[in-house]
């Protein structure tokens, strides 16, 4: 069954159940010109498909990958599988995770 903490709830009181998609990557050498054309891809994600999604290095706004490793979970070194980076999403329901793995924007991805 159903618990209240299983539930997400948002500002406005109400429940809110939304579908994650997780992909990582190893992209060791990305360079600055592909890294933009990835965030303007995202871009378009966020605009035009009803989901939430953020491209980003693996580790945090405080640390790098690197600087977890050393600093305090040397085990992230061998879960990462050597991914460097990570597209998030966040998509309200499973209807919108498919227009998004469907979409043009999703196959301009996969040829970035």
């Amino acid at each position: 069954g159903r618990q209240v903490c299983m539930q997400e709830w948002g500002i406005d009181g109400q429940m809110h159940a939304r579908v994650l998609h997780l992909a990582f990557f190893s992209m060791p050498e990305l360079d600055v010109k592909t890294r933009g054309q990835l965030s303007e891809i995202v871009v378009k994600f966020n605009k035009d498909l009803g989901v939430n999604a953020s491209f980003c290095a693996v580790g945090s706004k405080r640390f790098t990958k690197a600087d977890l490793v050393t600093e305090s979970w040397p085990e992230l070194k061998e879960l990462s599988q050597e991914a460097t980076h990570g597209l998030i999403v966040a998509a309200d329901n499973l209807a919108a995770l498919k227009r998004f793995l469907d979409s043009r924007y999703m196959k301009e991805w996969n040829s970035a």
